[in-house]
């Protein structure tokens, strides 16, 4: 193609992983809307209601990822010991953590490379 478009037939591995990373990232998307909708839609209703402006949000995507990022797990060596020190969360990222809850543990949990 001479207009600089995706140059690949739809049978082509380019193509097929273009979609594949396109429709993950849409279920990623999807799915991360879904967990956060109690927060999300406490804010817009409150942007509605005309109780905030939008310059007040406290939840966007970036600031969840800011406030999940800040949590720490750093393994930590001090005259020959080593431990592994987990930051207690704040109230922010506790009330996110509630939302994303660990998957439950199965009885026959998959084998490597499956």
């Amino acid at each position: 193609m001479a207009n600089g478009g995706l140059n690949a037939s739809p049978q082509s591995d380019c193509f097929r992983a273009h979609v594949f990373l396109c429709m993950l990232a849409y279920y990623l998307q999807w799915h991360l809307t879904e967990r956060l909708a109690p927060l999300l839609d406490g804010q817009r209703d409150d942007l509605k209601a005309g109780s905030m402006e939008p310059k007040e949000r406290c939840w966007t995507l970036d600031n969840i990822l800011q406030i999940l990022s800040a949590q720490r797990r750093v393994t930590v060596s001090f005259s020959g010991t080593t431990f592994l020190h987990i930051t207690e969360p704040n109230a922010d990222q506790t009330r996110l953590l509630q939302l994303f809850p660990p998957p439950k543990a199965t009885e026959n949990p998959p084998g490597p490379g499956m």
